[in-house]
């Protein structure tokens, strides 16, 4: 089709001779080509462009999905702690489930940890103190290297001379000198 418009442009003697052998085959192998592969260039930079502009949107939904899931994750944090609830305990062949509320304190015993409870019994449990205290909420405080209360079933406190808590069973734990600043400040707040 180019080649005819160009040929009756120049005005020249149309013959197919001559349309064939100066036109055809000159728009055929010289111009096509470097029209063919221009228009292949647009239409990859067009696609290109708006394959960017479409990545572009996605991105800034996946910031906005990204900034609602962190304020979400924060919420939750604040409701949900990672403080265990209850204390599985191993009695010869059978477990015990002890509600944290429950417990009114927890004293070491060598390698051991008896737990004590509101009713008064005891169980003796394989742990530490130390790992017991990070599972426990935040009433539960460390009076004595071998002692964690919880501060909930503290009924009266002693600090004078023989510092001591004395618990809603009548039970009495001793507070170590070290530790009873940290009482103090808990039972003021």
């Amino acid at each position: 089709m180019i080649s005819a418009v160009q040929m009756i442009i120049s005005k020249t003697e149309v013959t197919i001779s001559n349309f064939f052998y100066e036109y055809f085959l000159f728009y055929v192998f010289q111009k096509s080509p470097t029209y063919i592969l221009g228009y292949i260039a647009i239409t990859v930079i067009l696609f290109l462009s708006f394959s960017k502009e479409i990545l572009q949107i996605e991105v800034q939904e996946l910031i906005e999905i990204k900034n609602s899931n962190d304020k979400i994750y924060k919420k939750l944090k604040e409701v949900n702690t990672d403080k265990a609830k209850i204390l599985n305990i191993k009695i010869g062949n059978k477990r015990k489930i002890i509600p944290v509320d429950d417990i009114t304190w927890l004293e070491a015993d060598n390698y051991c940890v008896n737990v004590h409870t509101i009713n008064n019994p005891s169980y003796s449990m394989r742990s530490t103190l130390k790992s017991l205290e990070k599972k426990l909420g935040d009433n539960f405080l460390r009076v004595h290297r071998k002692g964690i209360v919880n501060m909930d079933k503290v009924r009266e406190y002693y600090l004078a001379t023989n510092p001591r808590v004395i618990l809603i069973n009548n039970q009495e734990v001793s507070v170590s000198k070290s530790n009873l600043k940290l009482v103090k400040s808990f039972l003021e707040k």
